[in-house]
């Protein structure tokens, strides 16, 4: 009886040494697993962010070449497809949306939204960029991330307005 019970409690602290560092190896898997989404969701987000800075870039040359493009929906919805983003802005000196691909953001005020209001310092420093943070935008419900550089035609500021797609899938998947 005392071989069988001292061979009973020495398989049974093997078998529980066993299982925890088995548990612990899974738990430093699903740590690196972890640290790793992060590191690549924060090189996904940067990268998008570059690679639709340069887009809104595009569209400032594109205004400054063709002033006509302001107030041209068949233009900028054509713009807006060529550069794949969702949606365009051309603000005014005062804030104003003056064109978009949106008819019922025409007429809105850019200092009248906490998110919006915060582009408007590119009217006092057109040397400012601004790429947000991609964010719930609150009037569709949906993901976008706005992009914001000065106008070269005219006072005021570009915005361009994009659902990273990607990025959204990956936050999915890391979940």
């Amino acid at each position: 009886i005392i071989t069988i019970s001292t061979i009973f409690v020495l398989q049974t602290v093997s078998s529980q040494e066993e299982n925890m560092a088995s548990s612990r190896d899974k738990l430093d898997m699903v740590k690196a697993k972890i640290v790793s989404n992060e590191t690549n969701i924060a090189s996904l987000t940067e990268n998008l962010g570059e690679n639709n800075l340069a887009k809104t870039r595009a569209f400032a040359d594109m205004l400054a070449i063709d002033p006509s493009i302001n107030g041209d929906a068949e233009k900028l919805n054509e713009i807006k497809d060529r550069l794949m983003v969702n949606e365009l802005h051309i603000i005014d000196e005062n804030g104003i949306i003056t064109g978009s691909t949106i008819d019922a953001y025409i007429g809105f005020d850019m200092k009248s939204g906490e998110q919006s209001n915060a582009f408007m310092v590119i009217v006092d420093d057109p040397s400012i960029e601004i790429v947000q943070e991609p964010q719930v935008n609150v009037a569709e419900g949906v993901v976008m991330q706005y992009i914001g550089v000065a106008r070269k035609d005219a006072g005021g500021l570009i915005q361009a307005g994009v659902r990273p797609e990607v990025l959204e899938a990956m936050l999915a998947g890391t979940e």
